[in-house]
């Protein structure tokens, strides 16, 4: 444990900075549970891989013919998609490196 104490989001006790959970509460910010870590991944990651593959071909079929309309919106709707499950992937990658007095956290 590092020399730097913190204050624990949720019980407001002092705590060390690299705790990865509060003596005093329990508070685990960085713990995964099957929602977070397992649901979320097993939708995100094929939703992400599709949604970008489906925006990154939109890009070229203005080339075979197609309406540009069509592209515009392939490349803006599926990309959308891409980044909103892209982020959500993110954030349970992130989430493991949080500690319990991590000030980006909100009780």
């Amino acid at each position: 444990m590092g020399d730097t104490t913190a204050t624990c989001e949720k019980c407001r006790s002092a705590i060390d900075a690299e705790a990865a959970r509060c003596p005093e509460c329990g508070f685990e910010p960085g713990n995964r549970g099957k929602l977070s870590g397992g649901i979320i991944t097993l939708v995100c990651y094929p939703v992400f891989a599709i949604s970008a593959t489906i925006a990154l071909i939109s890009v070229l079929l203005p080339f075979s013919g197609a309406a540009l309309s069509t592209a515009a919106f392939g490349v803006i709707f599926f990309g959308g998609v891409a980044a909103v499950s892209g982020g959500f992937l993110y954030s349970v990658y992130k989430k493991k490196d949080r500690t319990a007095a991590d000030p980006s956290l909100s009780s």
